[in-house]
């Protein structure tokens, strides 16, 4: 698999939006508000920026993480993740979130979140090589 570039640019407790590199082409990715626009209201932030990163690795691929106008250091997991926010990086990273946030559109707003939160605890042990399609999974 390849390698992807976090550039932070503020402090974490105020980070909003961050700068992915993958393949050579940038993205812009908020994961707060992907995941809150899924499921219909505003989540907790803290965390989902690392969560994210640590979803890339488990889709096979080599994060490094680093600030503008600075070399970008090997990312190293430190604390646990927010679930639902490294199933967004897994599911981003190989091109299937939009499905499921379209899949999420059928569920009623009130359960879309404990769908989303059942999926993620559902997904978080699997890896990159584990070939299959992510699902939504109904508790």
């Amino acid at each position: 698999m390849g390698q992807i570039v976090i550039y932070r640019d503020t402090p974490i407790d105020r980070e909003r939006w961050v700068d992915v590199i993958v393949d050579g082409k940038r993205y812009r990715v908020d994961p707060e508000h992907s995941v809150s626009q899924a499921v219909g209201t505003p989540i907790c932030r803290e965390g989902c920026i690392i969560s994210m990163a640590e979803g890339f690795m488990n889709a096979g691929h080599t994060v490094l993480m680093g600030r503008p106008n600075s070399r970008p250091y090997p990312f190293h997991p430190s604390h646990l993740p927010k679930l639902v926010y490294k199933l967004f990086g897994f599911a981003w990273v190989r091109g299937e979130w939009p499905t499921l946030e379209r899949q999420l559109g059928y569920i009623r707003p009130e359960y879309r979140l404990s769908v989303l939160e059942y999926t993620a605890q559902y997904y978080r042990d699997m890896r990159w090589f584990d070939q299959f399609q992510i699902r939504l999974q109904v508790p």
